[in-house]
């Protein structure tokens, strides 16, 4: 027969989580019983101060995002209304719609042998909204990027002051 094992464990989870929980468990394994806990003891961190520090570096990741996004839409439309914009974009964005619709229309004509007229409607209709959203993504990448741009650099400035903040430099 074996001796038994002992065996020590030490659980955490993240320090962003609701608690922090360390748990330092002796447990005793033998072949016979599955696991029978000897000791445990629990440090519990302060849940409504860690919670409250989280819920405000989370605003400020919000906010940040969003004057990003609004400095990277005003970057790229100069002062242009977004309206007018997304109208040109999405007269631009016809052309492709009008070929994949046409596509879907051929592909659901040509599919079965019964030739079903509301099945190559459907298709077709299918075909033309997948090719106006290709078109309008296409013709809007300018300002996608743009936006995307303006908000990472925004964030990234957020998350560079919060990890100053909770990491001071001494250079004395």
């Amino acid at each position: 027969m074996q001796s038994p094992a002992h065996v020590t464990s030490i659980t955490s989870f993240p320090a962003r989580g609701a608690n922090l929980v360390l748990s330092l468990r002796r447990t005793l394994v033998s072949p016979f019983s599955i696991a029978a806990p000897v000791r445990q003891r629990e440090v519990t961190m302060n849940f409504s101060a860690r919670l409250t520090s989280n819920l405000h570096y989370g605003r400020q990741l919000f906010r940040s995002a969003m004057a990003g996004a609004h400095s990277g839409e005003e970057q790229y439309l100069h002062g242009k209304p977004f309206h007018l914009f997304m109208d040109e974009s999405a007269s631009q964005a016809l052309k492709p719609a009008v070929v994949a619709a046409l596509l879907g229309a051929l592909g659901g004509f040509s599919g079965s042998r019964h030739r079903s007229p509301a099945r190559t409607l459907a298709y077709g209709m299918l075909g033309g909204t997948i090719g106006f959203g290709a078109g309008l993504a296409w013709q809007s990448r300018g300002l996608t990027s743009s936006v995307a741009t303006a908000v990472w650099k925004r964030v990234g400035r957020t998350r560079d002051e919060h990890w100053l903040e909770s990491n001071p430099i001494d250079y004395a």
